[in-house]
């Protein structure tokens, strides 16, 4: 070390000899020394840090390579997402890249924080907080430990696991969930249901798990803040079903998704500290709590734009807080799956500003935001599981067509649906055309714009795997149900190219077959597939053709306590088919109201003895469809 020294103190001195140097010299080459000594061990410990940052890269990419090889030989894996942004334009990856801020930045020093917390302290004041009043599905006997977990077993292999802020593989979940959240484990074990056998859980158990579930759910809507689980249940619930189970003498309850879905935004807003997360991700100390919460955020999100879009409610998420949803490609690892998750979130947040604005379709049917967004994705479209990713993506322009149409017409649809205005019987069998209203250049391609996205649905829906349609929202189930009743109702008038009448036809018993088999569809789908292929038959069958009624027989789902099918003849369901569709019945309600049928939000059908001919409730519009008036198709 000695020459070091020696050698240092000629460099860094001034090689004067004079022996009258002031002692501010020597103190200064001693202070040059220092600092010389500490920026080298600086800089070794810059270089340290560097190559062990390397080789900790090196080692998360060596695991996640092995768990890719694992995840492709045992089918269970998820590709990982390479160059998500790069495919992009250099605008959007620099976008993406910067780290947003956060949307909670400030807040907690605003006056009412601030007079909250001082309450708090000083007054011992609270907030209401969930009390799981005798939710315990397995203490209070409802289910025993081993049905509870076959339950949850049944939800985790046939939904969304994406949707999930647990892991439920494990080998006892009913117990690690209740331990966890009571509330969620109820909403399990009650998602569950649908894909256990039909006489297990019986009945009256089934229905006791769902008053139970209600019961909570409206504890929730006065209790704050909530832990994220709770929030993850009522997700749940806004998700999937957002009707009751039906049973032969119970009334349907529909959950208002819109609401519920804003609600999980408001109270995630409460408990997530977005501003945390981002110091995490800024200093590379991503939690697994971080990648629940940004997870569980992003999925609110997304399915409180999807009900806001068809509903026509504004989103009652700031879009500062919608910007939040980009910390997922930052806190997870990248896949294929999050990247199509902050895809969706910005497309139909783009359609939801231009639904706002009234801003619609061009002259060629395209949007110029669609095609650049379209432009940006573009590679996520090939990627395996995508089919779900291209459906959202047809019914958001579905959704701008159907709109466009719906403001052309002054917020009313254009016709009657199945009405005696499209078709009359002449006494004979033989439908007679009846001359139609004149419609304009504009209203025809309007309509032709809608037809076309509709039978685009279709035919993506009957692309995917029954696992893919098995993890389907229900708003997804919906636009489903709802293009089948467009594509019946336009069909007389517009074409679909070369698609003829047998191939809509294909597709809508092909629908209607799923229906049948599977018990995650809506009643809703069955119902409108089968009133659509009604209406297309109608338009195209020859002069001499019966008036068949269609096979309602084989649609049974179950869920009406009818083991041969809740659609069968003598049915509710059959019974409102018959009278929708002129066939002679009159709706069940009718029925046990002296013959008058009710007034609802399908349309007036007036009082009065019932004529020959129905006069069958109007084209329902999307708002109304989407907001419970689907309902009114089943009663």
């Amino acid at each position: 070390s000695a020459p070091f020294a020696v050698t240092a103190f000629f460099l860094l001195g001034d090689f004067s000899t004079d022996h009258d140097s002031s002692d501010g010299l020597v103190l200064s080459r001693k202070m040059n020394y220092t600092h010389y000594r500490r920026c080298q061990k600086c800089r070794r410990k810059q270089k340290s840090a560097q190559t062990l940052r390397a080789v900790e890269a090196s080692v998360v990419e060596i695991k996640q390579l092995l768990q890719d090889v694992h995840g492709l030989v045992t089918g269970h894996g998820r590709p990982r997402l390479t160059n998500v942004l790069s495919t992009g334009t250099s605008s959007d990856a620099a976008e993406l890249e910067d780290i947003c801020l956060p949307a909670d930045a400030g807040i907690s020093s605003a006056p009412a924080a601030i007079n909250r917390a001082v309450t708090t302290q000083l007054a011992g004041a609270r907030r209401r907080v969930l009390e799981h009043t005798n939710l315990d599905l397995v203490e209070i006997g409802l289910l025993d430990e081993s049905s509870a977990d076959q339950l949850i077993r049944l939800f985790y292999r046939h939904r969304d696991r994406d949707l999930l802020l647990h892991n439920l593989s494990v080998s006892e979940p009913s117990k690690e969930l209740r331990k966890v959240s009571p509330f969620l484990h109820a909403v399990s074990c009650l998602h569950g249901m649908p894909y256990a056998s039909e006489d297990w859980p019986a009945i009256n158990i089934r229905r006791e798990v769902y008053k139970q579930v209600r019961s909570t759910l409206g504890q929730a809507l006065i209790s704050s803040p909530l832990p994220l689980d709770e929030i993850n249940a009522i997700l749940l619930m806004s998700v999937y079903r957002n009707e009751s189970p039906s049973y032969a003498d119970s009334p349907v309850d529909y959950i208002d998704s819109w609401l519920l879905t804003g609600y999980c935004a408001q109270q995630a807003m409460l408990s997530i500290s977005f501003s945390a997360v981002v110091d995490d991700v800024k200093r590379h100390m991503v939690t697994d709590a971080d990648r629940q919460a940004i997870r569980l955020w992003a999925n609110i999100c997304l399915h409180h734009l999807h009900w806001a879009a068809t509903i026509g409610r504004p989103s009652t998420i700031p879009s500062r807080y919608l910007d939040q949803c980009s910390l997922l490609l930052k806190v997870t690892e990248g896949t294929v799956r999050e990247a199509m998750i902050v895809a969706e979130i910005t497309l139909y947040t783009n359609l939801n500003r231009k639904l706002t604005q009234h801003s619609y379709l061009d002259h060629e049917g395209e949007c110029r935001e669609f095609v650049s967004w379209k432009e940006k994705w573009f590679h996520l479209f090939a990627r395996p599981r995508s089919t779900t990713f291209r459906l959202s993506y047809h019914c958001a322009y579905f959704i701008l067509a159907v709109r466009s149409l719906e403001d052309f017409n002054s917020g009313r649809a254009a016709e009657d649906f199945l009405g005696p205005a499209a078709i009359i019987n002449d006494g004979h069998g033989e439908p007679a055309e009846v001359a139609a209203l004149s419609h304009s250049d504009d209203q025809l391609r309007h309509q032709s714009y809608a037809l076309r996205f509709a039978f685009h649905i279709l035919e993506t829906f009957l692309e995917m795997s029954v696992g893919l349609r098995n993890e389907m929202p229900v708003y997804l189930h919906m636009c489903v149900s709802y293009s089948a009743l467009v594509v019946a109702q336009y069909w007389r008038d517009q074409h679909l190219g070369d698609v003829s009448a047998a191939t809509v036809l294909e597709y809508l018993n092909d629908v209607e077959d799923w229906c049948a088999a599977t018990p995650s569809s809506m009643i809703v789908t069955a119902y409108a597939t089968s009133l659509a292929k009604r209406r297309v038959k109608a338009c195209t069958r020859s002069k001499d053709g019966e008036h068949e009624t269609p096979n309602y027989a084989h649609s049974g789902f179950g869920l009406l306590g009818n083991p041969e099918g809740e659609a069968a003849p003598g049915s509710p369901i059959y019974s409102a088919a018959e009278g929708l569709l002129g066939l002679g019945g009159i709706p069940p309600a009718a029925e046990h109201d002296g013959g008058r049928p009710p007034n609802h939000a399908m349309g007036h059908m007036a009082d009065g003895p019932m004529p020959d001919v129905m006069l069958t409730p109007c084209f329902p519009s999307m708002e109304d469809f989407f907001a419970g008036g689907f309902l009114d198709f089943i009663k």
